[in-house]
């Protein structure tokens, strides 16, 4: 699949704001977040700014956002926050649902069948995955059972 994405698409460094990226998806999900009673804490600097590819950089944490909004519970927190350097940054949005074993988290990021309580967390952070190792970043989650979860997002700033 990586063959097919690198041969159509056209990647596009820009700098981008982090913080207008993750509300811009945010915004997107509000009637969820409303309906769950979520409480929703972007801990980004409102100035802070990233090197990479917009639609890349706005398909990953829209779905990691997703994915934490559909695992929180009713009153739930989600937190995002982001460390970086001048070389690279790790964008990390946690929750606090019920968490993941370890074979949940070996086959989240997979096109595996899943059982019919996970069914729908796959498939976006599979292709999350698959384009920011186009960035040559990563994706992956960090959990554990009845202690909530942690999807971060790796990437160099792409000059």
């Amino acid at each position: 699949m990586l063959y097919l994405i690198k041969k159509l698409y056209e990647f596009n460094s820009e700098e981008l704001n982090l913080f207008e990226l993750v509300m811009l998806s945010t915004g997107m999900f509000k009637q969820s977040i409303d309906a769950k009673k979520l409480i929703f804490n972007n801990l980004l600097d409102l100035r802070q700014t990233i090197k990479g590819d917009q639609e890349i950089i706005q398909f990953s944490t829209r779905n990691l956002i997703d994915n934490a909004i559909k695992y929180s519970p009713v009153n739930g927190i989600i937190t995002v926050t982001v460390r970086m350097d001048d070389k690279a940054f790790v964008v990390s949005v946690r929750n606090d649902g019920k968490g993941m074993t370890e074979k949940q988290l070996n086959n989240l990021f997979t096109f595996r069948q899943q059982e019919p309580s996970e069914r729908g967390a796959g498939m976006a952070l599979t292709l999350s995955r698959e384009f920011i190792t186009l960035l040559n970043g990563r994706i992956w989650a960090e959990s554990k059972p009845g202690k909530g979860g942690d999807f971060l997002l790796f990437a160099s700033h792409i000059v």
